[in-house]
């Protein structure tokens, strides 16, 4: 340990403590699942003290007593008895522990000093790391264990991995009576009257087959997080840059044909304009000024791992005061490629899922992952996506909280009575229901709405149990 660190923790009272710890470990079964809780994830500040503490659980793991003579003799089989100290050293431990129903006191006692010795390692690593000539993968790697160390670190170690409902009862009602609880609404009345917003720590994908408006739903999801409730939001787009996403908000927000932003006409004088009319740019300065006080981050890098996901989210909540109301990602198939043939994309897309679930449940934050259809919802005569449609579907299956697959009649239909109308289809809702919500699509507008919009008529959802 440093010299900073030395003068903050006493060094002799530390392992005075660690070898107390070891001592009533080797000396009471009850002593080790006491401590075991308390101590996951941290490290020892003496290495030999590691040691002993792991021969000390393997031997108990196998259902052994775990005292001096098989301790010794685990240290042995691993070559690691003469560098811990050999016998004595554990005979000294065991001299150390006075009364083996106080390891808990002094394992907590141990708590403090481990947070910051982990810290200490951490930025030798990344010091050290920072020297190497690492590749994007590996420094996107690195970037990841480093956040999740930090994670750990930060939730504390020596917290008990299973208290007592009682014991954690009086948070969880806190939460209930806070917004955390309550998570963010999608903006969207008939969707969030079966699925009820988008709650803390869950991961929603949304899949559609191309053209029916995976995009636009999602930026319906940030405009009212980020323009209407003015909370934090992170979107990562990766199939249109940042300029074009904010056009289409601008689109959104202004309710302006969106051709008009794109569509030339030829001028009698010979000059180019855009199709904007004055009364136009009243309309965009209007949505400029609702934009720009918006919390919302745009990251279009195209290249975007799991690792510069969970980096750029820390870093946006730290940002907002460990405010971050929503996480959205467009789409699954431009981080991994579904079909590249030369990797397992399944095994890539379980870990890119499994890696979002984790990350939303650690930073208590709902992540929105947009995923295209596969082809075979194109060969059955009623074109509504189904889960197995999606790609991945199994993976998806097994790691979200909430599938939400969209349909447009129009796309395959264009003379069908629904056009404008968008049926967002709750396939999955771990929570409670599913069901459908159908809401207005104006896709001129790159905007989606509930009926019960000032410019709409009514509202509709169709939802039963689960």
């Amino acid at each position: 340990m440093s010299e900073r660190a030395d003068n903050q923790w006493d060094r002799d009272v530390l392992e005075e403590n660690e070898r107390y710890v070891l001592g009533a470990c080797m000396t009471s079964a009850a002593a080790i699942d006491e401590v075991r809780p308390i101590l996951e994830g941290l490290q020892f500040r003496k290495p030999q003290h590691q040691a002993i503490y792991d021969a000390i659980l393997a031997v108990a793991d196998r259902g052994e007593k775990a005292d001096a003579v098989a301790v010794a003799s685990e240290l042995m089989r691993r070559g690691l008895l003469d560098p811990s100290g050999g016998g004595t050293y554990l005979f000294t431990c065991l001299e150390t522990a006075v009364v083996a129903s106080a390891a808990a006191f002094k394992a907590r006692e141990l708590v403090p000093a481990a947070r910051g010795w982990a810290l200490e390692c951490l930025g030798a690593q990344l010091a050290q790391a920072g020297a190497a000539a690492l590749t994007a993968t590996e420094q996107d790697e690195l970037i990841a264990s480093a956040i999740d160390t930090l994670l750990t670190v930060q939730a504390g170690f020596g917290e008990d991995a299973s208290p007592a409902i009682g014991n954690t009862l009086e948070g969880t009602l806190e939460r209930l009576d806070s917004d955390e609880a309550a998570g963010v609404e999608t903006g969207l009345e008939p969707l969030d009257d079966i699925i009820g917003g988008l709650a803390p720590g869950k991961l929603v994908i949304v899949g559609a087959a191309p053209g029916v408006g995976k995009t636009v739903i999602a930026q319906a999801f940030v405009r009212h997080a980020a323009v209407t409730c003015k909370r934090p939001v992170l979107s990562f787009t990766l199939e249109v840059d940042r300029d074009e996403i904010t056009t289409r908000m601008i689109a959104d927000l202004a309710e302006i044909n969106s051709r008009k932003f794109t569509a030339i006409r030829r001028r009698s004088d010979g000059d180019d304009q855009k199709t904007l009319c004055e009364g136009d740019w009243a309309k965009i300065a209007k949505a400029a000024d609702r934009l720009v006080d918006a919390p919302w981050h745009v990251n279009d890098d195209t290249e975007v791992t799991l690792g510069k996901i969970a980096a750029e989210a820390a870093r946006v909540k730290r940002l907002h005061g460990g405010d971050l109301a929503l996480i959205t990602i467009d789409y699954a198939g431009l981080i991994v490629d579904m079909d590249d043939t030369r990797h397992d994309t399944r095994a890539q897309l379980a870990a890119l899922t499994r890696g979002l679930k984790i990350l939303a449940r650690r930073l208590r934050v709902p992540i929105v992952l947009l995923s295209q259809l596969n082809r075979r919802y194109a060969d059955r005569p009623d074109k509504r996506p189904q889960k197995t449609d999606l790609a991945g579907s199994s993976t998806f299956e097994q790691d979200a909280d909430v599938i939400l697959l969209l349909h447009r009649e129009e796309v395959f239909e264009p003379e069908t009575p629904r056009a404008g109308e968008m049926d967002v289809i709750v396939a999955k809702h771990r929570r409670g229901q599913t069901g459908t919500a159908v809401v207005a699509a104006r896709m001129h507008l790159y905007r989606v709405t509930g009926f019960n919009d000032p410019t709409m008529g009514h509202s509709r959802a169709l939802g039963h149990a689960a």
